[in-house]
């Protein structure tokens, strides 16, 4: 079975809530029983490129993400959770990542203000990801509210409906 986790943060690369084990420990218990399991997550500011031997990948230095009428550019790097062989594909968008915080501005304790935005793009970035590489799972485990938008997506929205059409999700809260 093919299973993709889309989270907001991922241990050990990112943790700011128990949502990052969650998304570790659910992706190499997967892994270990023999699914091909990946996780997309967006590379925050923690993120090392050395410390857990992240890369670039060619023909992703450029992904075109459109929300509506608006395109952005980003960019996706890859690496391995350490401890088992699940890939992790990292979207980079430094204008919305590039943060210490994930959820909440240090300096107000209030949440980002741009965080529909973070949250939105980061659930297009991971469809049209997925449908470049042309890897399109049988399960989408959206860990979060954040990531709740996808399934909405897949159903409703005419440029994932076909692609994702088999594909099952499940938003845990």
């Amino acid at each position: 079975m093919k299973v993709l986790f889309l989270s907001s943060e991922i241990s050990p690369f990112f943790r700011d809530t128990e949502q990052g084990d969650t998304c570790e420990y659910l992706t190499k218990a997967l892994k270990y029983q023999g699914h091909d399991v990946r996780v997309i997550a967006p590379r925050n500011k923690g993120y090392g490129m050395g410390k857990h031997a992240l890369r670039e990948i060619a023909r992703l230095k450029s992904l075109d993400v459109k929300i509506k009428e608006a395109e952005y550019q980003c960019s996706v790097k890859s690496g391995f959770l350490p401890g088992s062989r699940a890939q992790v594909y990292f979207i980079e968008y430094p204008e919305l990542y590039n943060r210490k915080e994930i959820y909440e501005n240090p300096e107000t304790g209030k949440p980002w203000e741009d965080n529909l935005l973070r949250f939105s793009f980061l659930n297009h970035a991971a469809l049209q990801l997925l449908m470049h590489l042309q890897w399109l799972p049988d399960i989408i485990h959206c860990l979060d509210w954040r990531m709740s938008l996808l399934p909405y997506l897949i159903n409703y929205h005419d440029e994932y409906k076909f692609h994702f059409e088999s594909t099952r999700t499940v938003v845990q809260l």
